[in-house]
């Protein structure tokens, strides 16, 4: 990949046009996901990170997120706000990154709280690092993309370390470790939420196997219904990646806007079964995700409403080999 892709790109037209830093990482019993986007149509920047103390459906979750940073307070990956600050920087293009973010956080306790952004006040500190186990897979390389270099995203099977702070010296402050398997992402291009559903999913095995996949449909549609119209990723087998070349999916309960909602509001998650085909390769993958840290968006214009689920999870690959990842699954709403 050319050290160019790590960083800006210039615009396309529209107004949803985007770019984004992406990290994940789960560890044992602790995990974090983050990122900022831009819209540079519209002048404006939004940075979440999500610390979970326990994975499962259980685990509580600190929210920090602005949708709508004041960019008087942003400078490339550099966010110094009132209420949080976060930063990525490389250490080595192309494979290595320091990621830190900062805040007063908000200490949920369900899926519930989460998506309303409700709980208490909690002062949260994060400072990772997170190291590539490979080179990067640009989407356009892979089966089915839409774009080129105008919109492209590329993905890294990562091993992630560092260590979060959790509270002040009033709110019984403690240091935990943060430290397992990620994924890193960056991404440019159009991103609607009004027009397509699909299930970005990253994971690694106890045997070093690594993989990231996405499939897309049109929106309103899931797996049972029609065919995805994005298949896209790759398989890494610890020495090689490859790209995926088609892959089996299916959630029970299926994909769709109760699934969504129940996901949403109760952390209900679908267990979901997924098989990858490379050349020369496939695998069976069991998921089962944890505690969700959703996002319910709508249209300011139309009204329009989507749910974005994010979630960490357990997996086995071929019924014995354990695993753990992220996953978002976008679902349509509709319109109230």
């Amino acid at each position: 990949m050319d050290a160019r892709h790590e960083f800006f790109h210039a615009p396309g037209g529209g107004e949803f046009w985007s770019e984004s830093h992406y990290l994940d990482v789960v560890g044992d019993d602790v995990a974090a996901h983050a990122r900022i986007g831009f819209y540079p149509n519209r002048d404006a920047a939004n940075v979440f990170a999500y610390l979970l103390e326990g994975t499962g459906p259980d685990a509580t979750v600190y929210r920090l997120r602005d949708d709508a940073v004041d960019l008087d307070h942003v400078h490339g990956l550099t966010v110094d706000a009132p209420d949080l600050s976060f930063e990525m920087v490389p250490l080595e293009v192309g494979r290595d990154w320091r990621v830190s973010f900062a805040g007063t956080a908000a200490r949920c306790e369900g899926a519930g709280e989460v998506v309303a952004g409700e709980g208490d006040p909690v002062e949260v500190e994060v400072e990772l690092v997170t190291r590539a186990r490979h080179e990067p897979f640009r989407y356009s390389g892979g089966a089915d993309w839409p774009g080129g270099e105008d919109e492209d995203r590329y993905e890294v099977a990562t091993d992630v370390e560092g260590e979060a702070r959790i509270g002040t010296d009033g709110d019984d402050p403690r240091t935990v470790a943060l430290e397992g398997p990620g994924e890193r992402d960056h991404s440019w291009g159009r991103r609607d939420w009004t027009d397509g559903e699909w299930l970005w999913i990253s994971g690694s095995f106890d045997d070093g196997t690594a993989y990231n996949h996405l499939s897309a449909w049109g929106a309103g549609y899931g797996p049972s219904e029609m065919d995805p119209v994005i298949t896209n990723g790759f398989w890494f087998d610890g020495d090689e990646v490859h790209a995926i070349t088609d892959a089996d999916l299916s959630a029970d309960p299926a994909f769709g806007a109760e699934t969504g909602e129940a996901w949403m509001d109760d952390g209900a998650a679908p267990a979901i079964d997924l098989t990858l085909h490379w050349d020369g390769g496939s695998a069976d993958l069991a998921v089962d995700p944890g505690a969700t840290t959703p996002v319910d968006w709508t249209d300011e214009e139309t009204g329009h409403r989507a749910v974005l689920n994010r979630s960490p999870f357990e997996q086995t690959k071929d019924g014995s080999v354990a695993g753990r990842g992220w996953l978002e699954n976008m679902t349509q709403l509709g319109t109230d």
